[in-house]
């Protein structure tokens, strides 16, 4: 007895060690497996950086044969434009010391409307040369004719903010977001709501209905002291369901659960547990985990979502979801704690 009793804890000693390092090894080859994941990754991220260097020096070797015609006139400034642009098109990254911007500022300023008819409409990249430019070139004289142009590319925002000019565009704007464009800068948003203006306000919730960007142009109008953002988001919200808009109810169901709606938190469980192809565009756990107490049921908590997404309820004052009485658990249990 004396012997069994002297190997009993002696054994399970050695069983704990022997778990212990099991699950160190297992652990180890979880390691290992994600250091080769992330080298392979590395690996792949520098062949496409080498990739782009490439095609830069490229593209610097074009820039190089272009030069600017001795005799100048509007034809031959359209050209010496239009091919810096061209070839500039395939460029993957940009700065401020790129070629072209030195290239373009070699022209006199009377040349601004040629650069303005170069300029693209909504996010093209000539974007990226031409507004640095444009920034140093335009002066007060050319305010008109930057205002007038705005109303048409309305990336030239970023030219009229750099120059002090946002309070006299604010009737353009107004004319633009009311237009319901389907998508605008994000920049023109940042820049606009800062005014404080109930007409612009208006305008900037008619996109956040209509237009796309919606989680970005809501963080915006958080910052409005002019609008009932709740009724703007039940309208979105609406509008986004009448027209059958998916990607738009899935950045929007967020916005919704955090609102109190309850059908956000539906569209968000619902599209966790699908095979869909808007599964992998948002990931909600975060928002989920933040509105409903579930995190003792670690990998369970889906299936718990989905069978007690219908008896949630909003708690204005602990701005949580709680469920009355769960469907997999005993009937007097509130939420998982």
């Amino acid at each position: 007895m004396n012997f069994i009793k002297l190997f009993v804890p002696i054994g399970l000693v050695l069983l704990i060690i022997y778990l212990f390092f099991t699950d160190e090894k297992k652990e180890l080859n979880i390691f290992d497996s994600k250091k080769t994941q992330i080298q392979k990754e590395l690996e792949g991220l520098k062949k496409i950086d080498e990739s782009f260097e490439r095609m830069d020096r490229q593209i610097e070797i074009k820039l190089d044969q272009i030069k600017l015609p001795s005799n100048l006139d509007k034809q031959s400034v359209e050209n010496y434009v239009e091919k810096i642009l061209v070839i500039s098109d395939k460029q993957s990254r940009w700065g401020n010391d790129d070629p072209q911007i030195a290239m373009l500022l070699k022209l006199d300023k009377k040349y601004i409307p040629i650069l303005l008819d170069a300029f693209g409409i909504y996010g093209n990249p000539r974007h990226k040369h031409l507004i640095p430019v444009l920034n140093v070139m335009v002066d007060e004289t050319h305010k008109n004719l930057i205002i007038e142009t705005f109303r048409k590319k309305v990336d030239l925002i970023h030219v009229i903010a750099n120059k002090g000019w946002v309070e006299d565009v604010k009737d353009v704007v107004c004319d633009i977001l009311n237009k319901s464009p389907n998508w605008v800068p994000a920049e023109l948003i940042d820049i606009v709501v800062p005014l404080n203006d109930s007409y612009v306000d208006k305008g900037v919730v008619n996109y956040f209905i209509k237009g796309i960007n919606k989680q970005h142009t809501y963080e915006a109008l958080l910052k409005s002291k002019n609008i009932n953002l709740d009724d703007a988001v039940k309208k979105a919200w609406i509008y986004a369901n009448q027209i059958g808009d998916d990607r738009s109810i899935g950045s929007l169901a967020p916005i919704m659960a955090k609102h109190g709606h309850v059908e956000g938190v539906e569209v968000m469980v619902d599209r966790l547990v699908s095979d869909d192809v808007h599964r992998e565009i948002y990931d909600y756990r975060e928002v989920l985990a933040e509105l409903i107490d579930y995190t003792s049921l670690k990998s369970d908590y889906i299936s718990w979502l989905e069978d007690n997404v219908g008896q949630m309820k909003y708690d204005v004052k602990l701005k949580k979801y709680i469920v009355t009485v769960t469907r997999n658990n005993s009937s007097d249990t509130k939420n998982p704690k």
